[in-house]
């Protein structure tokens, strides 16, 4: 039987939401090289592209690192903003 363990906070600095672990990203849809952001906190394994596209979109037809946006006000796990 697996030992339970006691869980531990760990916070980290980031600047875009690109630099975080719960980010994943997919090709935007018609574009030629862009990708949108979307946020999987929460959600755990593997999640099809059709499904992680009804997750809360971060980022829009993001194509060059100039294209990125800070972290926004609603993430889950900001820790500065609450």
């Amino acid at each position: 039987m697996r030992e339970k363990f006691k869980k531990t906070t760990i916070q980290f600095d980031i600047e875009t939401c690109k630099e975080c672990p719960f980010c994943r990203d997919i090709y935007t849809v018609g574009a030629g090289r862009a990708d949108d952001f979307h946020c999987c906190h929460g959600k755990e394994g593997y999640v099809p592209d059709a499904v992680l596209r009804s997750y809360p979109k971060i980022m829009h037809y993001v194509e060059y690192s100039s294209d990125e946006k800070p972290v926004p006000d609603w993430c889950p796990i900001r820790t500065d903003k609450k």
